[in-house]
């Protein structure tokens, strides 16, 4: 509970203030001001110039001292050599916590900047105020209404992932990305160069949030290895944590140091680390949200066993190679399961093995709801994975067809709540022709159906691959760490 009350005015501002805004639209300070107002901050907000007497419709200060009321957070987007002198006002006026926007400090590689950055950490903590930043983009909770540059339209709904990132640049795209596949956020923070509070700071205030059930983060370097290595060991037994490790590789390590002054540290040691955490390890941004995305929706673990169903022999092929190369099995059906298949899927231009390949893709509703029931019965399979790539067929005929397809699109969702077998859904990207626009739109909405049935669904077999084993990979090392313990 004690991180849970100090972060209240980070998260839960009921004022705040803005120094460094700007009559001048194209400021820094402005457009983050903008963005706030936009996204619907629901507290007070504080401009603070000495050059103007009203900003946005809201009455600006000339110092952050001069505001009559209590401010709980500030945000300091002014020239980095100007802001030893505004932290020390902040402390002065009791503001609860500073967010350090500005940029050019310890990531510049100059012995100016870190002095300046030596400078602020030593103000804040004499000053006893907690800094995020400096280099950073900001606090995003919908809860409150805080977003961080630029994001005056990201979702206002709250959900139960939270992400931490080194990068702003990140944490920006992640939220824009993740709006369209139903992924909600309970916090995001970018916290750039941490030179008060740090990404262990956080997973520790994490741990104890109610709202937050999934962790992620994008890491270039952490301040201190062997408390962040216990803390994500510790809360990883209660909820996932997954992590995107940024400059492992010689180049990245460079790119890191200059980007915010973090030292990468070596491969072998984050090796170790991921083993000794059972943190999940994803590569890239698409990674990253397609591993969230299938920990929102299934709740329970499964086994590594795999039907693949689709239409097109190549398809079914390649599809196999993927799950395989991911880590996954595709097992051959049982005796029984291939009998009842076998009275289904027509004996030519179609197979009855594992994976399925219909062959017609005008199949029927009613048989092909009969078809994924079998599969999904067979002992020997733990999960479906199910390719739809023929979208443009049934639109291109939708007379005939389409009302057809729309309940085929259904059958997934219904066998998978009875069956009680995860189903994940590859719905392969469509043309990008301009006269395929309108199936582009259907895509979407069908993408859309299958998130609000809590199916997760990815537009290549490889990325519903990975995801799904990252998320069994993940269950796999919790229950061997629990066995490790308990012996």
């Amino acid at each position: 509970m004690e991180r849970l009350r100090e972060f209240e005015v980070i998260f839960y501002p009921k004022s705040v203030a803005v120094i460094g805004a700007s009559t001048e639209t194209t400021k820094f300070g402005t457009v983050f001001l903008d963005s706030l107002v936009q996204f619907g901050f629901k507290g007070r907000i504080y401009p603070i110039n000495p050059q103007a007497k009203e900003i946005m419709g809201l009455k600006t200060y000339p110092n952050v001292k001069d505001i009559p009321d209590p401010v709980d957070l500030a945000f300091i987007t002014i020239p980095a050599s100007a802001v030893p002198k505004v932290l020390e006002d902040c402390i002065a006026k009791n503001v609860g916590a500073v967010v350090i926007l500005a940029a050019g400090f310890g990531e510049t590689g100059k012995e100016e900047g870190r002095k300046l950055e030596r400078e602020i950490a030593k103000i804040s903590k004499e000053g006893d105020v907690r800094v995020v930043g400096p280099n950073c983009f900001g606090i995003y909770c919908p809860a409150s209404g805080l977003t961080l540059l630029p994001g005056a339209n990201f979702s206002k709904e709250s959900g139960n992932v939270a992400f931490l990132s080194q990068s702003g640049g990140y944490a920006e795209r992640f939220c824009q990305q993740a709006k369209g596949l139903g992924i909600r956020f309970s916090k995001v923070v970018s916290y750039g160069n941490a030179c008060d509070l740090n990404e262990t700071d956080f997973m520790e205030y994490l741990a104890e949030d109610p709202d937050t059930k999934i962790i992620a983060l994008y890491i270039e370097g952490v301040k201190d290895g062997q408390r962040f290595l216990q803390t994500v060991q510790e809360i990883n037994k209660r909820k996932p944590v997954i992590v995107w490790k940024g400059g492992l590789c010689e180049g990245g390590g460079r790119a890191v140091v200059s980007h915010t002054g973090a030292l990468g540290g070596r491969k072998d040691i984050w090796d170790a680390f991921f083993r000794q955490t059972g943190a999940v390890r994803v590569n890239s941004l698409e990674e990253l949200i397609d591993t969230i995305l299938i920990f929102q929706h299934l709740s329970s673990s499964c086994g590594r066993r795999v039907a693949v169903m689709g239409t097109g022999g190549g398809t079914g092929v390649a599809a196999a190679d993927a799950c395989e190369r991911a880590g996954l099995r595709v097992p051959a059906f049982n005796t029984k399961t291939l009998e009842q298949l076998r009275t289904l899927v027509p004996p030519i231009g179609a197979s009855i093995q594992n994976p399925i390949d219909l062959g017609n893709p005008w199949t029927s509703p009613s048989t092909y709801r009969r078809i994924i029931k079998i599969a999904s019965s067979d002992p020997q399979i733990d999960a479906l994975i199910i390719v739809m790539w023929h979208l443009p067929l049934f639109y291109a005929r939708r007379e005939l067809l389409w009302k057809s397809f729309q309940q085929i699109v259904e059958v997934p969702i219904t066998i998978g709540k009875r069956q009680r077998k995860h189903v994940v859904i590859v719905l392969c990207a469509t043309p990008t022709e301009v006269e395929m626009l309108e199936v582009e739109g259907e895509w979407r909405r069908i993408k859309d159906r299958y998130i609000a049935a809590r199916i997760p669904v990815y537009p290549t077999v490889e990325r519903a691959a990975k995801a799904l084993n990252n998320f069994i990979a993940y269950h796999e090392s919790q229950k061997h760490i629990n066995d490790s313990s308990t012996k």
